[in-house]
């Protein structure tokens, strides 16, 4: 259980980097939210590539479930790369989830809030990043399980 707690926690602390991050870049205006505020449809944008990152992330787990009881995973819950993998694939789709909510949020109740905004692309930026981290993990796994077989 340990090992489980130090994987959440460096993800945790991984997230909260980025959002430092993040809010130094609007703050210095790098990451101009007002020029997307212009947008009408951003909210709508942001809401279906939220839900095609939670989509791939879905697919790829189960794509990795259905791999389960292979040697190659086994090898890998032996090593424990397993929770590394499960966690960020966990945090992809919550981080997405959020990304979903806050964009419905946005374009049914509460319009033109610079907050809900600012986390709506944070909340997307996360779930994009551990999105690639998915991937990248499982093309290792596939490659893996097509040598050995």
């Amino acid at each position: 259980m340990g090992r489980e707690k130090k994987i959440h926690t460096s993800l945790i602390i991984f997230s909260l980097i980025l959002l430092t991050l993040f809010f130094i870049l609007v703050y210095l205006e790098y990451i101009d939210l007002n020029s997307i505020f212009e947008d009408n449809n951003i909210h709508i944008n942001i809401l279906t590539i939220g839900s095609m990152i939670a989509g791939f992330l879905f697919s790829g787990l189960s794509i990795l479930m259905t791999l389960n009881k292979s040697n190659s995973i086994s090898i890998l819950e032996d090593a424990n790369r397993m929770d590394v993998i499960y966690n960020s694939y966990k945090f992809g789709i919550i981080f997405s989830l959020f990304t979903i909510i806050l964009s419905m949020i946005s374009f049914l109740i509460l319009p033109n809030v610079r907050l809900i905004l600012f986390l709506e692309v944070y909340f997307l930026i996360i779930g994009f990043l551990y999105f690639i981290f998915t991937i990248r993990q499982l093309f290792v796994i596939i490659n893996d399980y097509k040598n050995r077989k």
